[in-house]
């Protein structure tokens, strides 16, 4: 495998053809088990509701844009719980219209509203089906927020390639998709899927060349996968310098694992993801 690793990307970037595999076949079962029998109907029932009926009144988005508050947060998230499907994607386009850049939305909305949910679920605020609703509308409106890929200004660069995905066995994975379209919108080749296990992870760096992989983790019980996760991944890649990079929800409740994990980059955020990465990319270059 050394004799094949390449200090830089090849000339042309090819895919590999690797694809994010099916979740475990035991979680599978029980969360398809749940979805049809709880999100499903309940989804119909909206559906069929909803047709004819009205939407709540809006809270309406400023004349002149502002970063959203804790108010708007809060409203925010009961629009992702309520029964109108279109409620809470149609008030990110009423922003987005009103001229709120959508970088704003992304971070000072979606993301803390995702958070509040969290919150909801954990104190028993919401339930399973509620949750399941609010996170595939969160993931709609980010869809709203994103640049098609054909408008997107691409870097020559092939070097400015990275990974993102979740250490196997996460289901928090909207947080990754956030940080891979941020990532897009500063002209960086992305790949971003949750995959299955390790081996999964290790194909796709050995069959492709990335600058950085991003690894999201949130629960204590991923600690030591994810720092097995490292060195194998590390061993198997295709560019022998690749950076490491970890963030989520772990790292902000827990601020002092960043000493201990053996990452290149630990990040609190999507913002402090990207800034680093570009520090990093920029250094490389200048000693290259």
């Amino acid at each position: 495998m050394d004799d094949q690793k390449q200090e830089s990307p090849p000339a042309q970037g090819r895919k590999a053809g690797w694809q994010a595999a099916p979740m475990q076949r035991h979680a599978a079962r029980r969360l398809a088990a749940r979805v049809e029998a709880e999100a499903i109907p309940r989804l119909m029932l909206l559906q069929k509701t909803g047709r004819g009926a009205r939407l709540p009144p809006p809270f309406a988005p400023p004349r002149r844009p502002r970063a959203p508050g804790e108010q708007d947060v809060a409203d925010f998230a009961m629009l992702l719980v309520s029964p109108h499907d279109d409620a809470a994607v149609s008030h990110v386009q009423r922003l987005l219209d009103a001229g709120m850049p959508a970088d704003v939305i992304i971070f000072d909305l979606l993301a803390p509203a995702a958070r509040r949910l969290g919150a909801l679920w954990e104190s028993d605020g919401c339930d399973f089906t509620s949750v399941t609703i609010g996170l595939w509308r969160l993931q709609r409106s980010l869809n709203v927020l994103r640049v098609p890929e054909h408008c997107l200004t691409m870097s020559v660069e092939r070097s400015r390639s990275v990974l993102m995905t979740v250490v196997p066995g996460e289901q928090h994975t909207f947080g990754m998709h956030l940080v891979a379209d941020l990532f897009r919108r500063d002209g960086w080749d992305v790949c971003d899927a949750p995959m299955p296990d390790a081996a999964s992870i290790c194909d796709a760096v050995a069959g492709e060349w990335f600058a950085f992989v991003g690894l999201s983790i949130a629960g204590d019980r991923m600690v030591e996968p994810l720092v097995e996760l490292v060195a194998d991944l590390r061993r198997a890649s295709m560019n022998p310098r690749i950076g490491v990079m970890v963030g989520g929800p772990l790292i902000a409740l827990r601020p002092a694992l960043a000493r201990t994990l053996p990452a290149d980059l630990v990040v609190n955020d999507a913002r402090e993801a990207l800034a680093c990465a570009r520090e990093r990319w920029a250094h490389a270059r200048r000693v290259a």
